[in-house]
């Protein structure tokens, strides 16, 4: 039996937990306006972009230096809310808030893993019009079974444990609007994306293969070939 594992779902949310009060500390209050949630049903909605809107009645983060990790974890608890879950629940393919993407797990599969989670995951759109979600590597972490078995908030928060060091953990994976099943971004895929890149995917290479696939090294790489919407 593994023991590690538990140890580090208690971690993670025991971390999530302390940076979500220092997170609330932290924020002004001032009072903005509202949320407007967009979101896809269907591959079809997301590929001729037809987004349905909600309205949330709760203000947002003021953004600052870490404007994007504060999107995306204020993202992910708007989707726990009730109001929410009963308006777009399971059915939603993707969501967005303002420039923050968001794919649902449940609707993607991945290799002999079968669904890659339960909940949603942040996603960053390609000019190209496909999309480079950012999760854990689901071929060791046991796919839905490990981040979203304890469903609603709790998965929420043991999927968002926002440090560096849980982060470090995450890696890249390529998903085209149309088709189900996502590739995990490395090797060869790396390299299809980077084409006319040499000089990026040999920079890619002669990092040690144990530690050049994760979230941290590839996309800054895509960034810097100007692939992003």
């Amino acid at each position: 039996m593994n023991y590690s594992l538990p140890f580090f779902r208690l971690s993670a949310v025991l971390t999530f937990v302390f940076n979500a009060f220092i997170m609330k500390a932290e924020a002004p209050d001032t009072v903005l306006l509202p949320h407007v949630i967009q979101y896809c049903i269907s591959h079809e909605d997301l590929i001729n972009n037809r987004w349905s809107e909600l309205q949330v009645d709760e203000p947002a983060f003021v953004k600052d230096a870490n404007g994007e990790k504060k999107a995306t974890t204020e993202l992910y608890f708007l989707l726990q809310k009730k109001s929410v879950r009963k308006e777009i629940g399971k059915k939603a393919l993707a969501v967005k808030c303002d420039s923050t993407f968001m794919l649902n797990l449940r609707s993607l599969r991945i290799g002999l893993v079968g669904a890659m989670g339960r909940d949603f995951a942040r996603a960053y759109p390609l000019k190209d019009g496909r999309y480079v979600i950012t999760y854990y590597d689901v071929s060791k972490m046991g796919g839905a079974s490990s981040m979203g078995v304890m469903g609603g908030l709790i998965g929420a928060t043991m999927m968002l444990a926002a440090t560096e060091n849980i982060r470090s953990n995450y890696v890249c994976y390529l998903f085209t609007p149309g088709v189900n099943k996502v590739v995990r971004i490395k090797n060869d895929v790396l390299k299809e994306l980077l084409v006319g890149h040499d000089d990026l995917f040999d920079e890619y290479s002669k990092i040690d293969r144990y530690e050049r696939n994760f979230e941290g090294i590839i996309l800054p790489l895509l960034k810097r070939a100007n692939l992003f919407r």
